[in-house]
């Protein structure tokens, strides 16, 4: 059984990742300030339709607008032949089951560790 570690305080406390942890309102606060403030808007990357259509998936499988300008040389090389309007192509996954996602949003990683 895989067991998730958080740190706290100088110790550690376990988590099980198969258990579904749901949404707090401090959760949708912090949902509804990346989408105001920063832009960020959120994806469900588990969902109960059935089918696996582009249109569907959690992200941008239409594209999108750069949100800034190259930060670095290796953006700019990643970007170089594209004009300023292009969108960022292929920023979309595939859906998951519920407790798959559970398990990976609620793993705590520690600077340094093994994984």
């Amino acid at each position: 059984m895989c067991v998730q570690l958080l740190l706290k305080s100088n110790h550690m406390t376990r988590i099980n990742p198969h258990q579904i942890v749901s949404q707090t309102s401090e959760d949708r606060k912090e949902c509804k300030k990346r989408l105001n403030e920063w832009h960020i808007p959120v994806f469900n990357a588990f969902s109960k339709q059935p089918g696996r259509h582009l249109n569907n998936l959690p992200g941008f499988p239409e594209g999108a607008e750069y949100a800034i300008m190259p930060q670095n040389r290796y953006q700019r090389w990643l970007r170089q032949g594209m004009e300023e309007d292009d969108l960022v192509t292929a920023h979309y996954t595939d859906r998951f089951p519920s407790k798959s996602v559970e398990a990976l949003a609620n793993f705590y990683f520690v600077a340094w560790g093994f994984y």
